[in-house]
């Protein structure tokens, strides 16, 4: 077959700007240059401006939202990284049987080695976009032995701390926003809760948690370090009361008996809230 130069070089130009991006060098083809030398996440997080971030968001997911939160960090033990990750603004649809539908590009040295890695983070992240590059992944590896690599296993818990930590700063800096996030993704931190092997992950997990209040205004949603604040000395338990709303909750004659004590009971619409308590 007779294949023409248009075609050929719209599949090279396809294949580098795919694979080779954002290689250090400029990559010419017929005279244009197709690729970005110094990637979002390479660069120092003060020098990357909100509609840099939205830009590479937009790419990476084929969404025309901005992200909600962006976080972009580097470390260099126990696995050396640069990463950029993206909160989008809502719950993107996500088919739970096919798990390589969702996970974030792997690059090596700025060049892709897998499109999406769903390996690269648990569960409860799943919703996240994102890069992350690593030069101790080899540019070589097969995408089955990359699927059990070490190097990849170290590298989800590194993302995994860092974005619990994130959240955990994001929801005291600013509890309005914190509380935008927490209403599209929260069935993802229970999920996380329950989930997770990890004791200590749990227990990051518990403090991102919010919930209604008896002593509260519906809608109105309180953490469980606020509720544990305002409990008296000698109360030792946390009560909760699980029902289909706010007003058949309010009705329950456990939560008369509860009331009757001058006790504040958080109040659970599903579940996972259940089980994560």
């Amino acid at each position: 077959a007779v294949v023409s130069t248009q075609s050929t070089g719209d599949r090279v130009r396809e294949v580098l700007e795919k694979h080779s991006k954002f290689v250090s060098y400029p990559i010419l083809l017929e005279g244009t240059q197709v690729n970005t030398v110094e990637p979002v996440w390479v660069r120092r997080s003060s020098d990357v401006t909100e509609e840099e971030h939205s830009e590479l968001y937009q790419s990476l997911s084929g969404r025309k939202d901005n992200p909600l939160y962006s976080m972009q960090f580097s470390v260099d033990s126990p696995v050396s990284i640069k990463c950029v990750l993206y909160v989008p603004q809502y719950m993107p649809q996500i088919d739970l049987t096919n798990m390589a539908n969702f996970g974030i590009s792997l690059y090596s040295r700025k060049v892709m080695v897998q499109p999406r890695n769903p390996k690269l983070l648990p569960e409860w992240l799943m919703f996240l976009q994102g890069v992350v590059d690593s030069e101790d992944v080899p540019l070589n590896l097969s995408r089955e032995i990359l699927q059990e690599s070490v190097i990849v296993s170290k590298i989800k818990s590194v993302i995994t701390g860092k974005m619990l930590a994130f959240l955990n700063r994001q929801s005291k800096r600013d509890p309005e926003k914190y509380l935008t996030f927490f209403r599209e993704f929260g069935r993802f931190i229970r999920i996380g809760i329950i989930t997770t092997e990890s004791q200590t992950e749990r227990e990051d997990l518990g403090r991102l948690l919010r919930f209604e209040s008896s002593k509260e205004e519906p809608g109105v949603l309180i953490s469980l370090e606020q509720y544990l604040e305002r409990t008296p000395e000698d109360q030792k338990q946390i009560f909760y009361l699980s029902a289909p709303s706010r007003e058949i909750a309010l009705a329950s004659p456990y939560y008369e008996s509860l009331s009757d004590q001058g006790s504040e009971v958080l109040l659970t619409f599903n579940k996972e809230d259940d089980i994560a308590l």
